[in-house]
């Protein structure tokens, strides 16, 4: 179980992993204005599992024993947020996350560097 505030519910997102956290960008939610471009992050290393027994199969399920949170990621001051994005591609290089947007639903440049 995550606490607080979080990523609302949406589809055609991207799910990147930098290091020990995992971003999500873009996407398209319903009950929201339509594309989302905001990015959220979760750091695993806030996390920790315990072995779980689920009956009656007895599979080892790992279980969060921790409080993790998701946090909102703010572009640094002068810098842009990317265009809203959804059914686009993410590609974690160093400690960057490129994206890649199909031509067909290119709205501005195919490609963004986070």
């Amino acid at each position: 179980m995550v606490n607080g505030p979080g990523p609302c519910g949406r589809y055609s997102h991207t799910v990147t992993l930098v290091g020990s956290n995992l971003f999500v960008f873009g996407g398209f939610g319903p009950g929201t204005e339509g594309y989302l471009n905001d990015i959220w992050a979760l750091d695993l290393n806030r996390c920790t599992f315990t072995s779980h027994f689920h009956e009656p199969f007895l599979l080892d399920i790992l279980a969060v024993n921790s409080n993790p949170v998701w946090e909102l990621y703010e572009p640094a001051p002068g810098d842009r947020k990317p265009p809203p994005r959804r059914s686009h591609v993410s590609v974690t290089t160093g400690d960057r996350i490129i994206v890649f947007v199909p031509l067909i639903l290119a709205l501005s440049p195919h490609c963004n560097v986070l």
